[in-house]
């Protein structure tokens, strides 16, 4: 029997969690899949406990065990641990504070893993964005930085992939993953790729996470029938937000590096420059500052393995 475990890792969240813990409050359930929802806040400054634990009362949903817990490890990987360790179910749902899913994200789960038995993880095809305010037309150029994308958009519904030779571009947002697999990920891996801490950008949790399965031939299937919805405010549509979203990936790609391959080589100064005044003769001066971000984060991660 299938059970699912939600867990949703928390900061500072309590503005957004209304609306996304109405959503699965929506779902479609199937009598015969338990589940449970846990809340880890990580050192929120805000009220998020209180909001979560006032807004999931008013759902009254007394079959369901919704839990709220404490993660005083700075980072959203500290955060999934300990999700991951209380939660009494076999496969684990990773929501993200923003995440809103489909009604049918549960009952679309069943059938996918019902087809496709030898999957480890599972991740939703379509995330589709809620923006609070419209951006400016320049920002759709970057918004799968965001998390906003569409498998029917590069022309499949469906992708599974067996090992790291088959290639996996997928993200934590909606992510299903068997537990007993996370835990063994949290016990071996010894060098935590911290993603996500409290106002930085820095990534790389995800990727460490689907690289690690990969490695192991743990299979990963991504289904455009899994579909969420993006919450995205205003802030995270501007210039500044998207240079350092770059930044921040850049120096966890180079950490990622370092740790499968044990090498890390400093960035060139001189290929640098190069870049930058192609980047802004031939396509704009904003991708030629995020050539810079690129640079300054992978330089960042350099000088933190080195010295």
């Amino acid at each position: 029997m299938i059970g699912i475990s939600i867990i949703i890792c928390c900061y500072n969240s309590a503005r957004r969690l209304p609306d996304t813990l109405l959503k699965i409050s929506e779902l479609n359930q199937d009598k015969y899949i338990p589940w449970e929802i846990i809340v880890v806040n990580n050192l929120s400054t805000d009220k998020t406990a209180d909001v979560a634990k006032a807004e999931w009362e008013k759902y009254n949903q007394d079959d369901v065990s919704f839990l709220i817990v404490n993660e005083d490890n700075a980072g959203l990987n500290y955060a999934r641990r300990k999700g991951a360790l209380l939660a009494k179910y076999e496969w684990l749902l990773y929501c993200d504070d923003d995440n809103w899913l489909d009604p049918d994200y549960f009952i679309n789960f069943k059938k996918i893993i019902s087809q496709h038995q030898q999957l480890k993880m599972v991740c939703c095809g379509k995330s589709e964005a809620v923006f609070e305010k419209l951006p400016n037309k320049w920002f759709y150029n970057y918004q799968q930085l965001c998390v906003i994308f569409n498998i029917l958009d590069y022309g499949y519904d469906t992708r599974i992939s067996k090992c790291l030779a088959d290639g996996c571009d997928v993200c934590g947002a909606g992510m299903f993953v068997l537990k007993k697999l996370v835990v063994e990920y949290f016990k071996f891996e010894k060098q935590i790729i911290l993603d996500r801490t409290g106002e930085n950008l820095n990534s790389g949790g995800d990727t460490d996470l689907v690289n690690y399965f990969l490695t192991n031939n743990y299979e990963i299937g991504q289904f455009a029938t899994l579909s969420i919805k993006h919450f995205i405010p205003k802030e995270r549509t501007t210039r500044k937000y998207i240079y350092r979203l770059t930044e921040g990936m850049s120096y966890s790609t180079a950490l990622i590096s370092y740790k499968q391959y044990s090498v890390i080589k400093k960035a060139n100064f001189l290929s640098l420059c190069k870049k930058v005044i192609v980047h802004t003769i031939r396509l704009s001066f904003f991708e030629a500052v995020l050539v810079l971000a690129r640079y300054f984060g992978w330089q960042r991660a350099y000088n933190e393995i080195v010295n």
